[in-house]
């Protein structure tokens, strides 16, 4: 896992993006300070270190698995849907 190099700052920046956050929202939502334009710029420096990236792609594929619908999966539900309406003919 990647994220033993990370500081929980980082990490949670990771999370906000792999929840969908813009960098800039992350990046204050993890905690850093920012004037001006400042969260834009740093968020864009930190996506961009190989431990972030690599983390947020992490992330972003344990999410992706968890979602990950397979088609014997809806085979299986629509028998289970078929056996019950047959079922309620009865």
């Amino acid at each position: 896992m990647s994220n033993a190099k990370l500081n929980i700052r980082q990490e949670r920046f990771c999370f906000g993006l792999a929840e969908g956050l813009p960098q800039s929202r992350a990046y204050v939502e993890a905690g850093y300070a920012a004037r001006g334009n400042a969260a834009e710029v740093e968020a864009s420096k930190m996506v961009r270190l190989p431990k972030v990236a690599a983390r947020v792609a992490e992330l972003r594929a344990e999410a992706a698995k968890r979602s990950e619908v397979t088609v014997d999966d809806l085979v299986a539900e629509l028998e289970i849907m078929r056996k019950l309406a047959m079922a309620c003919k009865n």
